[in-house]
């Protein structure tokens, strides 16, 4: 089964990513820090990471900074997701390492239809 790994603090985004990601036949292990996420990122080993830019302790894209300077996060698809439309924040994202690039509000089947042709490749 897929791992993924789900980064946000707002708990209604967290449930709706499990119970569509857990509804597709994936393993859902959810963070709502990015210091709780990183501490534990390597246990988990995910496929695939989907988390939010604006965390409580720290933004998202420095938690894609940290996970791709392991070389075990080296591969692993990170989407992000935003509230933020700040011109050039997509652009910082990608070159940071994300793959993928929601901002709010987007469809969440999008988001699965992503999740599953990244894990296809």
């Amino acid at each position: 089964m897929k791992k993924i790994l789900v980064v946000d603090d707002d708990i209604a985004m967290v449930r709706l990513y499990e119970m569509q990601m857990r509804r597709a036949g994936y393993a859902c292990y959810s963070f709502q820090t990015g210091k709780a996420a990183l501490a534990d990122a390597a246990k988990i080993a995910p496929d695939i990471i989907i988390l939010d830019f604006e965390l409580p302790d720290m933004k998202g894209i420095d938690v894609i900074r940290a996970l791709r300077a392991d070389v075990a996060f080296a591969k692993v698809p990170m989407i992000t997701v935003t509230g933020q439309g700040k011109s050039g924040l997509k652009s910082e994202l990608l070159a940071a390492g994300a793959v993928e690039v929601f901002t709010k509000p987007f469809s969440p089947a999008l988001l699965l239809r992503s999740v599953q042709q990244l894990l296809k490749s």
